[in-house]
């Protein structure tokens, strides 16, 4: 069991938690594959040496900035995946299209 704390906004195991809130997590692996995917962090450094013998380190703190923009050509999903990045909400970037996507976080460019 790991307690962890929620980087960014996500759903885990069905539930919605926003940048702060606490969550535990009774499987060890997923846990550690929460944390490798930057949405959560460890609770405390007990939980963060228990994650860094679980997982490798990753190779870049995960946040908004290490999201590049997609191409204007690229797939809704990339389009999604990155304004999921930005903090917009999940069901909210997939229910929206490709061009309205695009026009929301790339409206200037060509």
């Amino acid at each position: 069991m790991m307690q962890l704390r929620v980087a960014f906004w996500c759903t885990i195991d069905g539930t919605r938690y926003l940048p702060g809130d606490e969550v535990t997590i009774d499987d060890d692996a997923h846990a550690a594959q929460l944390i490798r995917d930057g949405l959560c962090r460890p609770w405390d450094n007990a939980d963060a040496e228990a994650a860094a013998a679980a997982s490798p380190p990753a190779a870049a703190e995960p946040g908004p900035d290490s999201i590049p923009l997609p191409d204007r050509g690229a797939s809704k999903g990339d389009w999604a995946r990155y304004a999921v990045g930005q903090g917009m909400p999940e069901d909210e970037a997939h229910s929206l299209s490709r061009a309205n996507l695009i026009a929301r976080f790339a409206p200037d460019s060509p």
